[in-house]
C-alpha cells in the first residue's frame, strides 16, 4: 500500500542493517555479524587460536611488571575498537573490553 502512496522500492526482506546480519525467522529475529568476527580474527592473526568458555580466569591477579612482550599500542587500540563494535551481538564481550578496574595490582 505504502509504494501507491510514496515514491519508493520494495528491497524484499531486510538481510542487513549498519553492518549487522538480520536473519528473519518464524520463530523470531535473529542479529549477528558472523562475517565481521572472521574478518577482526583474521586481521589480528587469531583464526587459529585456543577457544575458551571463560576469557577470564577466575581469580587471577595480572601483575604490572617490567618483563613481557612488548605491545603495539595501535594495534592494540585497534583491537579493542572491533571489540567494542561486535558488543551489539555478543554482550558477554562488554565486561573485558569496558573493564573499568585497573588491569594489574591487587584489587
Amino acid at each position: 500500500m505504502m509504494i501507491n502512496e510514496i515514491a519508493m522500492t520494495d528491497l524484499d526482506k531486510m538481510q542487513y542493517f549498519l553492518g549487522i546480519e538480520v536473519l528473519l525467522r518464524c520463530d523470531g529475529i535473529f542479529i549477528g555479524q558472523k562475517n565481521i568476527y572472521q574478518d577482526v580474527l583474521d586481521k589480528f592473526n587469531m583464526l587459529d587460536c585456543n577457544l575458551v568458555k571463560n576469557p577470564i580466569v577466575p581469580r587471577t591477579k595480572l601483575l604490572k611488571t617490567g618483563e613481557g612482550a612488548e605491545v603495539y599500542n595501535t594495534l592494540f587500540k585497534q583491537l579493542v575498537s572491533s571489540l567494542m563494535y561486535l558488543n551489539a551481538t555478543r554482550p558477554y564481550i562488554s565486561y573485558l573490553v569496558n573493564f573499568d578496574k585497573p588491569l594489574y595490582g591487587t584489587p
